[in-house]
């Protein structure tokens, strides 16, 4: 019974953790590269919703929207959807310049 560590002094280390001297975890920061990265995969998944599949059934359609009501969330929420598929070809190019980016800094 004396091998067992009680579960409050474990530390899970995880790389993206820095540690100190101390045992004091330091997490990074967020800076604006990583920023720039979560907009691009958000646009990514806006990007590839089908309204065929997904967004008709839900009543998230475009054509449903394209009266007067664009001006509420839901409407501003579909107007942008569909202005991120319109958008596909410079969301391919920065995509392949993240990846490069990725690729030459590690």
């Amino acid at each position: 019974m004396s091998d067992l560590t009680p579960i409050s002094t474990l530390a899970l280390q995880s790389p993206d953790v820095l540690w100190e001297s101390n045992s004091e975890a330091i997490l990074p920061r967020m800076g604006l590269w990583t920023l720039l990265e979560g907009c691009l995969l958000l646009a990514n998944a806006l990007a590839i919703l089908n309204e065929d599949r997904f967004l008709g059934p839900r009543g998230w359609s475009f054509s449903e929207f394209s009266g007067g009501r664009t001006k509420s969330f839901k409407g501003q929420l579909i107007g942008l959807i569909y202005a991120t598929q319109y958008m596909r070809v410079p969301l391919i190019i920065l995509n392949s310049i993240c990846i490069v980016v990725k690729l030459v800094s590690g």
